[in-house]
Order: C-alpha cells, then structure tokens, then sequence
C-alpha cells in the first residue's frame, strides 16, 4: 500500500497579510489555494482548476481568525484539501 505524500507549504507570517497582501500557489496537478485578509480574518480559498481565484467556479473558502493561531490552522486546512 503506498503511503499518501505529506503537502507542506510554507506560507506568509501575519505580516504579510496585515500589509493588504495576498498570497497564492498551487501544488500537485490544477489545485489552487488563496489566502487574504478580509476584515480580522483570514480568507482562503482552494480551487481545482488552471484558473485564477477570481474565475474559479467552483471554489471552497474559509475564514480564520487573524492570528498565529488562525494562520496555522489556515494552513492544515489548505494542507489538508490538497492530499
């Protein structure tokens, strides 16, 4: 039995975001996550085409909260959706 590949990704400290960046990448095939700040939060979004964010169709999003705790659980998130 093989054993699924682990996706780490190395995003952004919350300064990145504070600034009004956003910061995107893909990994493995045609997934694709986003991640802005949005009010207090932190909105991500995942994809599954070879599209930007803002012409996916059918795209996933959720908000944390901004803070280390809230970017972390952002990444497991996206991490997680992307096996």
């Amino acid at each position: 039995m093989e054993e699924e590949a682990k996706v780490n990704l190395d995003i952004p400290a919350l300064p990145y975001f504070s600034f009004g960046n956003v910061y995107t990448g893909s990994c493995g095939g045609a997934f694709r996550y986003r991640i802005k700040k949005e009010g207090d939060s932190l909105l991500a979004s995942v994809w599954y085409a070879d599209v930007c964010c803002e012409l996916a169709e059918d795209k996933t999003e959720k908000t944390f909260p901004e803070t280390d705790e809230g970017r972390h659980a952002c990444v497991l998130w996206i991490e997680d959706l992307a096996k």
